[in-house]
Protein backbone atom coordinates (compact mmCIF):
# COMPACT_ATOMS: atom_id res chain seq x y z
CA UNK A 1 0.00 0.00 0.00
CA UNK A 2 1.13 3.54 -0.69
CA UNK A 3 0.96 4.49 2.96
CA UNK A 4 3.78 2.04 3.70
CA UNK A 5 6.04 4.02 1.39
CA UNK A 6 5.38 7.42 2.94
CA UNK A 7 8.14 7.26 5.62
CA UNK A 8 10.74 7.86 2.88
CA UNK A 9 9.18 11.24 2.18
CA UNK A 10 8.83 12.07 5.85
CA UNK A 11 12.41 11.12 6.62
CA UNK A 12 13.63 13.31 3.78
CA UNK A 13 11.71 16.25 5.16
CA UNK A 14 13.09 15.56 8.63
CA UNK A 15 16.62 15.69 7.28
CA UNK A 16 15.90 18.93 5.46
CA UNK A 17 14.29 20.36 8.59
CA UNK A 18 17.40 19.50 10.64
CA UNK A 19 19.53 21.23 8.01
CA UNK A 20 17.29 24.29 8.26
CA UNK A 21 17.48 24.29 12.07
CA UNK A 22 21.27 23.90 11.95
CA UNK A 23 21.42 26.81 9.54
CA UNK A 24 19.29 28.91 11.88
CA UNK A 25 21.55 28.06 14.83
CA UNK A 26 24.55 29.07 12.72
CA UNK A 27 22.90 32.39 11.94
CA UNK A 28 22.27 33.05 15.63
CA UNK A 29 25.83 32.12 16.51
CA UNK A 30 27.15 34.41 13.81
CA UNK A 31 25.05 37.29 15.08
CA UNK A 32 26.30 36.67 18.61
CA UNK A 33 29.91 37.21 17.49
CA UNK A 34 29.04 40.39 15.57
CA UNK A 35 29.97 38.58 12.37
CA UNK A 36 27.83 39.31 9.35
CA UNK A 37 25.31 36.45 9.09
CA UNK A 38 25.60 34.39 5.94
CA UNK A 39 22.76 34.84 3.47
CA UNK A 40 20.82 31.74 2.53
CA UNK A 41 20.32 31.15 -1.20
CA UNK A 42 16.77 31.98 -2.26
CA UNK A 43 16.02 28.35 -3.15
CA UNK A 44 17.13 27.23 0.33
CA UNK A 45 15.15 29.98 2.04
CA UNK A 46 12.01 29.02 0.17
CA UNK A 47 12.56 25.37 1.02
CA UNK A 48 12.96 26.19 4.73
CA UNK A 49 9.78 28.29 4.60
CA UNK A 50 7.83 25.49 2.93
CA UNK A 51 8.97 22.99 5.58
CA UNK A 52 8.07 25.26 8.49
CA UNK A 53 4.71 26.27 7.01
CA UNK A 54 3.73 22.82 5.73
CA UNK A 55 0.25 22.00 7.06
CA UNK A 56 0.18 19.35 9.78
CA UNK A 57 -3.23 17.98 8.87
CA UNK A 58 -4.81 14.56 8.81
CA UNK A 59 -8.03 13.04 7.65
CA UNK A 60 -9.74 12.67 11.05
CA UNK A 61 -11.61 15.49 12.78
CA UNK A 62 -12.50 15.60 16.48
CA UNK A 63 -15.94 16.91 17.44
CA UNK A 64 -14.44 20.05 19.00
CA UNK A 65 -12.50 20.74 15.80
CA UNK A 66 -15.62 20.13 13.74
CA UNK A 67 -17.60 22.65 15.77
CA UNK A 68 -14.85 25.24 15.39
CA UNK A 69 -14.48 24.78 11.63
CA UNK A 70 -18.21 24.99 10.94
CA UNK A 71 -18.40 28.15 13.06
CA UNK A 72 -15.57 29.63 10.97
CA UNK A 73 -17.58 29.00 7.81
CA UNK A 74 -20.79 30.44 9.23
CA UNK A 75 -19.01 33.61 10.37
CA UNK A 76 -16.94 34.20 7.24
CA UNK A 77 -19.11 33.15 4.28
CA UNK A 78 -22.47 34.63 3.26
CA UNK A 79 -24.61 35.74 0.33
CA UNK A 80 -24.02 39.45 0.88
CA UNK A 81 -25.25 41.86 3.56
CA UNK A 82 -24.85 39.10 6.14
CA UNK A 83 -27.38 36.80 4.50
CA UNK A 84 -26.40 33.22 5.41
CA UNK A 85 -26.06 30.39 2.94
CA UNK A 86 -28.88 27.93 3.56
CA UNK A 87 -28.55 24.14 3.83
CA UNK A 88 -24.92 24.30 4.88
CA UNK A 89 -25.47 20.78 6.22
CA UNK A 90 -26.97 18.02 4.07
CA UNK A 91 -27.15 14.26 4.31
CA UNK A 92 -27.63 11.15 2.23
CA UNK A 93 -28.02 7.46 3.08
CA UNK A 94 -24.55 5.92 3.10
CA UNK A 95 -25.57 3.10 0.77
CA UNK A 96 -26.78 5.59 -1.85
CA UNK A 97 -23.38 7.29 -1.76
CA UNK A 98 -21.51 3.97 -1.85
CA UNK A 99 -23.52 2.86 -4.88
CA UNK A 100 -21.74 5.55 -6.93
CA UNK A 101 -18.44 3.66 -6.69
CA UNK A 102 -17.82 0.82 -9.21
CA UNK A 103 -17.48 -2.43 -7.28
CA UNK A 104 -14.85 -5.12 -7.67
CA UNK A 105 -12.44 -3.24 -9.92
CA UNK A 106 -9.46 -3.13 -7.56
CA UNK A 107 -8.96 0.51 -8.54
CA UNK A 108 -8.80 3.62 -6.38
CA UNK A 109 -11.52 6.25 -6.57
CA UNK A 110 -12.30 9.66 -5.16
CA UNK A 111 -15.39 11.83 -4.92
CA UNK A 112 -15.32 15.40 -6.17
CA UNK A 113 -17.72 17.79 -4.39
CA UNK A 114 -18.40 20.80 -6.63
CA UNK A 115 -19.75 23.91 -4.92
CA UNK A 116 -22.96 25.39 -6.29
CA UNK A 117 -26.06 27.33 -5.30
CA UNK A 118 -29.77 26.73 -5.83
CA UNK A 119 -31.46 29.93 -4.76
CA UNK A 120 -30.07 30.69 -1.30
CA UNK A 121 -29.10 27.05 -0.66
CA UNK A 122 -25.85 25.18 -0.96
CA UNK A 123 -25.79 22.48 -3.61
CA UNK A 124 -23.13 19.81 -4.15
CA UNK A 125 -22.40 18.35 -7.55
CA UNK A 126 -20.77 14.99 -6.83
CA UNK A 127 -18.67 13.22 -9.45
CA UNK A 128 -16.71 9.96 -9.26
CA UNK A 129 -13.02 10.12 -10.15
CA UNK A 130 -10.78 7.17 -10.91
CA UNK A 131 -7.38 7.84 -9.32
CA UNK A 132 -4.50 6.78 -11.53
CA UNK A 133 -1.03 6.31 -9.97
CA UNK A 134 1.97 8.38 -10.96
CA UNK A 135 5.70 7.94 -10.44
CA UNK A 136 5.35 9.99 -7.23
CA UNK A 137 4.19 7.63 -4.47
CA UNK A 138 0.90 8.80 -3.02
CA UNK A 139 0.10 11.18 -5.88
CA UNK A 140 -2.63 10.34 -8.37
CA UNK A 141 -4.10 11.96 -11.45
CA UNK A 142 -7.69 11.83 -12.63
CA UNK A 143 -9.99 12.92 -15.43
CA UNK A 144 -13.18 14.75 -14.52
CA UNK A 145 -16.21 13.02 -16.11
CA UNK A 146 -18.85 14.76 -18.21
CA UNK A 147 -21.64 13.98 -15.75
CA UNK A 148 -22.22 14.44 -12.04
CA UNK A 149 -24.89 13.85 -9.41
CA UNK A 150 -26.54 16.69 -7.55
CA UNK A 151 -27.68 16.09 -3.99
CA UNK A 152 -31.30 17.26 -3.86
CA UNK A 153 -33.46 16.52 -0.80
CA UNK A 154 -31.44 13.45 0.09
CA UNK A 155 -31.45 12.06 -3.46
CA UNK A 156 -28.72 11.98 -6.08
CA UNK A 157 -29.95 13.34 -9.41
CA UNK A 158 -27.83 12.95 -12.57
CA UNK A 159 -26.89 16.11 -14.48
CA UNK A 160 -24.65 17.08 -17.35
CA UNK A 161 -21.64 18.49 -15.52
CA UNK A 162 -20.99 21.51 -17.74
CA UNK A 163 -24.63 22.61 -17.66
CA UNK A 164 -24.99 22.26 -13.88
CA UNK A 165 -21.69 24.04 -13.27
CA UNK A 166 -22.79 26.90 -15.52
CA UNK A 167 -26.19 27.20 -13.81
CA UNK A 168 -25.12 26.68 -10.20
CA UNK A 169 -21.40 27.38 -9.96
CA UNK A 170 -19.89 29.81 -12.44
CA UNK A 171 -21.22 31.96 -15.25
CA UNK A 172 -20.28 35.66 -15.29
CA UNK A 173 -23.69 36.46 -16.78
CA UNK A 174 -25.61 34.48 -14.13
CA UNK A 175 -26.12 36.47 -10.89
CA UNK A 176 -27.50 33.39 -9.11
CA UNK A 177 -24.40 31.17 -9.42
CA UNK A 178 -22.03 30.41 -6.54
CA UNK A 179 -19.21 32.60 -7.82
CA UNK A 180 -21.61 35.48 -8.43
CA UNK A 181 -23.27 35.53 -5.00
CA UNK A 182 -21.06 34.05 -2.28
CA UNK A 183 -18.84 36.40 -0.29
CA UNK A 184 -15.91 35.44 1.89
CA UNK A 185 -13.84 37.04 4.61
CA UNK A 186 -10.48 35.39 4.05
CA UNK A 187 -9.20 36.61 7.42
CA UNK A 188 -11.49 37.06 10.44
CA UNK A 189 -11.97 40.75 11.11
CA UNK A 190 -11.27 41.84 7.55
CA UNK A 191 -13.90 42.88 5.03
CA UNK A 192 -15.96 40.56 2.87
CA UNK A 193 -15.07 40.08 -0.79
CA UNK A 194 -16.71 38.06 -3.57
CA UNK A 195 -15.25 34.58 -3.90
CA UNK A 196 -12.64 34.63 -6.64
CA UNK A 197 -13.07 32.03 -9.37
CA UNK A 198 -9.32 32.10 -10.08
CA UNK A 199 -8.16 31.84 -6.46
CA UNK A 200 -10.91 30.28 -4.33
CA UNK A 201 -11.68 26.56 -4.73
CA UNK A 202 -14.66 25.45 -6.78
CA UNK A 203 -14.62 21.91 -5.40
CA UNK A 204 -12.97 19.52 -2.99
CA UNK A 205 -11.75 16.01 -3.81
CA UNK A 206 -11.72 13.25 -1.18
CA UNK A 207 -10.30 9.76 -1.58
CA UNK A 208 -12.93 7.03 -1.40
CA UNK A 209 -10.84 3.94 -0.61
CA UNK A 210 -8.37 5.63 1.72
CA UNK A 211 -10.63 8.05 3.58
CA UNK A 212 -14.40 7.78 3.16
CA UNK A 213 -14.63 4.01 2.97
CA UNK A 214 -12.27 3.81 5.93
CA UNK A 215 -14.51 6.26 7.82
CA UNK A 216 -17.44 3.87 7.42
CA UNK A 217 -15.43 0.72 8.17
CA UNK A 218 -14.00 2.12 11.42
CA UNK A 219 -17.47 3.12 12.66
CA UNK A 220 -19.51 0.10 11.51
CA UNK A 221 -19.01 -2.14 14.54
CA UNK A 222 -21.91 -2.28 17.00
CA UNK A 223 -24.49 -0.56 14.82
CA UNK A 224 -26.15 -3.46 13.01
CA UNK A 225 -29.58 -2.15 14.04
CA UNK A 226 -28.96 1.29 12.54
CA UNK A 227 -29.05 3.03 9.16
CA UNK A 228 -25.94 5.04 8.29
CA UNK A 229 -26.09 8.47 6.70
CA UNK A 230 -23.22 10.55 5.35
CA UNK A 231 -23.49 14.17 6.47
CA UNK A 232 -21.85 16.89 4.35
CA UNK A 233 -21.12 20.14 6.17
CA UNK A 234 -19.62 23.37 4.87
CA UNK A 235 -16.58 24.27 6.96
CA UNK A 236 -13.69 26.69 6.57
CA UNK A 237 -9.99 26.15 7.18
CA UNK A 238 -6.88 28.22 6.64
CA UNK A 239 -4.73 27.38 3.65
CA UNK A 240 -0.92 27.55 3.65
CA UNK A 241 -1.11 31.34 3.31
CA UNK A 242 -3.43 31.74 6.29
CA UNK A 243 -6.51 32.48 4.17
CA UNK A 244 -9.87 30.91 4.99
CA UNK A 245 -11.18 28.67 2.23
CA UNK A 246 -14.43 26.77 1.69
CA UNK A 247 -14.00 23.12 2.65
CA UNK A 248 -16.26 20.12 3.27
CA UNK A 249 -16.35 17.84 6.33
CA UNK A 250 -18.10 14.48 6.22
CA UNK A 251 -19.22 12.53 9.26
CA UNK A 252 -21.59 9.63 9.90
CA UNK A 253 -25.08 9.82 11.38
CA UNK A 254 -27.14 6.94 12.74
CA UNK A 255 -30.89 6.45 12.65
CA UNK A 256 -32.95 3.40 13.59
CA UNK A 257 -32.98 0.63 10.99
CA UNK A 258 -34.83 1.68 7.81
CA UNK A 259 -35.62 5.16 9.19
CA UNK A 260 -34.89 8.01 6.76
CA UNK A 261 -35.73 10.93 9.05
CA UNK A 262 -36.41 11.75 12.68
CA UNK A 263 -34.13 11.29 15.72
CA UNK A 264 -30.49 10.57 15.04
CA UNK A 265 -27.10 10.14 16.66
CA UNK A 266 -24.01 11.77 15.15
CA UNK A 267 -20.82 9.74 15.46
CA UNK A 268 -18.69 12.63 16.63
CA UNK A 269 -16.68 12.80 19.84
CA UNK A 270 -13.30 13.85 21.19
CA UNK A 271 -12.06 10.38 22.13
CA UNK A 272 -9.07 8.85 20.38
CA UNK A 273 -8.79 5.25 19.25
CA UNK A 274 -5.18 4.68 18.25
CA UNK A 275 -6.05 1.79 15.92
CA UNK A 276 -9.15 3.41 14.41
CA UNK A 277 -8.47 7.15 14.19
CA UNK A 278 -11.70 7.84 12.29
CA UNK A 279 -13.90 6.16 14.88
CA UNK A 280 -16.28 8.82 16.23
CA UNK A 281 -14.62 11.47 14.07
CA UNK A 282 -15.28 13.30 10.83
CA UNK A 283 -13.24 13.28 7.62
CA UNK A 284 -12.16 16.55 6.04
CA UNK A 285 -8.80 16.00 4.36
CA UNK A 286 -9.31 16.58 0.67
CA UNK A 287 -7.49 18.40 -2.09
CA UNK A 288 -8.95 21.81 -2.83
CA UNK A 289 -9.73 21.87 -6.49
CA UNK A 290 -9.21 25.04 -8.52
CA UNK A 291 -10.18 25.05 -12.20
CA UNK A 292 -7.87 22.84 -14.25
CA UNK A 293 -6.59 20.73 -11.36
CA UNK A 294 -6.09 17.03 -12.17
CA UNK A 295 -4.09 15.55 -9.29
CA UNK A 296 -4.72 14.15 -5.82
CA UNK A 297 -2.37 13.46 -2.90
CA UNK A 298 -3.35 10.72 -0.49
CA UNK A 299 -3.80 12.05 3.05
CA UNK A 300 -2.09 10.85 6.21
CA UNK A 301 -4.52 9.22 8.62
Amino acid sequence: MEHARRPTRINTLNVLFLIAVFGLISLIAACGTNARPPRLPLSTALLVRSIILAPKDSMHVYDSTYQRLRALFDANFNLGTGRPIQQREQEIAWEALADLIPAGTGRRYALCFDYGLDGDSMRYGISVLELKPTDDAGRYTYTVPDSLFVLEKGKLVAHLASRWQRDAQYDPTNPAAYFSRVQVRHKPGSGFDPVDHDADPHAEVMAWNDELLRLHAQNATGHADSTFFAVFRCISKEDDDGLLRHRVCIHLRLRPKNATSGPYNDLLDNARDGTRLLRGHGADYGNLNPPGSDWYDLPPE
